[in-house]
């Protein structure tokens, strides 16, 4: 069978409305599905796509009128993105559920001691440091809308006052022309979610052909004078 028609199979399966209940209560299926899908190098094509790399260059644009001490960047894979924003910062740490890719991540930053990664479901992720950048780039529309909900929820409680929270997503079908058909949340449903979380404030957004670029800035909760 044809890579791109496993592909679709794959997609539709875990989007049934079967299988996807499963795989949101068994984050361990979700570790072994993406561990499956990085059995091969690259599988979803960020060294050779010129779109990638663009989307990469925007994104570190996107971030660049900063320095950060400490960047916390959700869902690494094997540490593309990781070549743009570990410049931007201080120290980086990567985490993925999959152990594969991050094994991957590893290997590719070896000779950057400033770079770490760690294999970790950002559902259930609770760091013990305080980053002044996270970010989730493509990765919380795997999640429903209760689990984006917790989990960014647990982020924000890392981010430094002042610290940012960066959020890249794709278009979903029916939010934008270029939707993806297959997936069933995307950038319209999922900024402005975060948008609803009282610690967080929107400050800049980027539209483009099929994502949206949101960064969020943490801001002190407000006082009640007794």
């Amino acid at each position: 069978m044809p890579l791109n028609a496993l592909r679709k199979l794959s997609f539709l399966a875990k989007n049934h409305p079967w299988v996807r209940p499963v795989l949101e209560r068994n984050r361990w299926l979700v570790a072994a599905y993406f561990d499956w899908r990085y059995r091969k190098p690259d599988t979803y094509n960020y060294a050779a796509s010129e779109e990638e790399r663009i989307k990469r260059e925007r994104i570190a644009a996107f971030l660049n009128d900063r320095h950060y001490a400490n960047i916390l960047e959700v869902g690494c894979g094997e540490g593309y993105m990781t070549t743009v924003l570990a410049p931007l910062g201080d120290r980086l740490l990567g985490i993925d559920i999959s152990k594969v890719a991050v094994e991957r991540a590893q290997r590719m930053h070896a000779d950057n001691p400033r770079v770490a990664f760690q294999q970790a479901d950002v559902f259930t992720f609770r760091p013990q440091e305080s980053y002044d950048l996270i970010t989730c780039s493509e990765i919380l529309y795997y999640l429903n809308l209760e689990q984006i909900n917790q989990a960014v929820h647990g982020l924000v409680t890392r981010l430094t006052p002042g610290g940012r929270l960066l959020a890249v997503d794709v278009f979903a079908s029916g939010e934008a022309e270029e939707g993806l058909e297959l997936k069933k949340i995307g950038a319209r449903t999922i900024h402005p979610l975060l948008a609803s979380i009282p610690d967080l404030t929107s400050t800049h957004v980027q539209t483009h052909p099929g994502y949206e670029m949101m960064l969020f800035e943490k801001t002190d909760p407000p006082r009640h004078d007794s």
